[in-house]
């Protein structure tokens, strides 16, 4: 399980290690760039070849930097053919001072203002590896004015090029959504801990294959700052989190002590929605669960759930529960009666989880609690999250 971080607690990460280590930003830049190249030179195949064309999109601020700073890496590597096209107009200090080192090398480094369309397409073309440093995670909102031309620019492109990003694609923000524009990477080279953007729904397919660079931030700063964080956090679940998250079946358990499920779901047409339930539940070690299904589907689920408690049910209240864990929603539809039994299982003291149809009729109760005396799980797909 990873912590995923914020933009502005990435910003507040940058600035407790500068204040920490009492380092300036150009040296933060500096390691970065290094592990990432070395990162790439491993990752790589088109890096066997020292003939390979690199090409940096670099914006204004740090992401442009480290974009410029990984050109002269491979430059002293022996990698010669590389170029760079920069924002025009004032630079951040740190990404001026990339520019000028790769002017002084002899690294072609052009203004995006002074490019005409020609040119810029053969250079896109041309390259074997761009690298994408156009916008970072402090961008606040879309990518606008060069930024989104340049972006816009390497999107429309044909290119046979392998896009690399740096620290995230270029355009992805916390705010992003299907309708902006953003790059599509291969690989994106991210630095440790991990941020938001790059596993929200609508941004995952920005970013290729993602490669993880540690040991940037002291860890003992990255551990202070985030794993006691109070409030709303954010984190990765991985596989291999999974088995540490069921409690073990101790030796002499017994259906009833392996807990007990009640599951509200299924509707005319949609009765695969409660058998996957059912057999979920059952899957993760559910010892009794109980399946209250509309009396129309009953006939068509007993025969593959015969591990399970099937009842008719197509009351408006809730029956009386004797369980450790309540489901409602999945493939219930929103038919006659949905709403007043969501109600009455919102005031029962059992921990919820409130999927698929009972989210969307969760936002029509008007009096809904906003406090239950129990755990309560909502678990949207991004359309019923944006209800």
């Amino acid at each position: 399980m990873k912590r995923l971080i914020s933009k502005a607690e990435s910003r507040m990460l940058d600035r407790r290690t500068r204040d920490l280590l009492s380092i300036q930003d150009i040296q933060l830049m500096e390691k970065a760039s290094l592990r990432i190249w070395d990162s790439m030179r491993f990752s790589l195949p088109e890096l066997r070849d020292r003939e390979t064309r690199i090409l940096a999109l670099a914006g204004k601020g740090d992401n442009g930097g480290d974009a410029l700073a990984i050109l002269r890496h491979a430059f002293s590597s022996g990698f010669i053919g590389g170029s760079a096209i920069i924002a025009s107009g004032i630079l951040k200090p740190s990404c001026a001072t990339q520019a000028d080192s790769l002017s002084s090398l002899g690294i072609p480094v052009r203004p995006w203002n002074e490019i005409d369309e020609a040119e810029l397409g053969d250079l896109i073309t041309g390259a074997h590896i761009i690298l994408d440093g156009i916008l970072g995670s402090g961008s606040e909102g879309p990518a606008r004015n060069e930024a989104l031309e340049m972006i816009t620019a390497l999107c429309a492109r044909k290119s046979q090029a392998r896009i690399v990003a740096i620290d995230l694609p270029s355009g992805i923000g916390e705010d992003y959504t299907a309708s902006g524009i953003a790059v599509t990477a291969d690989l994106c080279f991210t630095l440790h801990p991990l941020k938001i953007p790059l596993f929200l729904p609508e941004a995952r397919r920005h970013c290729g294959s993602i490669r993880v660079i540690g040991d940037i931030f002291p860890r003992t700063l990255i551990e202070g700052m985030f794993d006691n964080t109070k409030g709303l956090r954010c984190v990765l679940l991985e596989s291999k989190d999974l088995p540490n998250l069921l409690p073990r079946i101790e030796h002499g358990a017994y259906k009833h002590s392996r807990g007990r499920i009640a599951i509200f779901a299924g509707s005319e047409g949609q009765a695969g929605a409660a058998r996957l339930c059912a057999k979920a539940a059952l899957s993760i070690g559910a010892g009794y669960c109980t399946l209250y299904v509309d009396p129309g589907i009953c006939a068509s689920i007993i025969p593959e759930l015969e591990p399970v408690v099937i009842k008719p049910f197509s009351n408006t209240s809730a029956p009386e529960l004797v369980c450790d864990a309540i489901v409602a929603g999945p493939g219930w539809g929103e038919g006659p009666g949905r709403k007043s039994l969501l109600e009455s299982l919102l005031r029962h003291s059992i921990p919820l989880v409130v999927d698929a149809a009972a989210i969307r009729i969760l936002t029509t109760i008007d009096d809904l609690p906003m406090r239950r005396d129990s755990v309560t799980i909502i678990t949207p797909h991004p359309g019923e999250f944006s209800v």
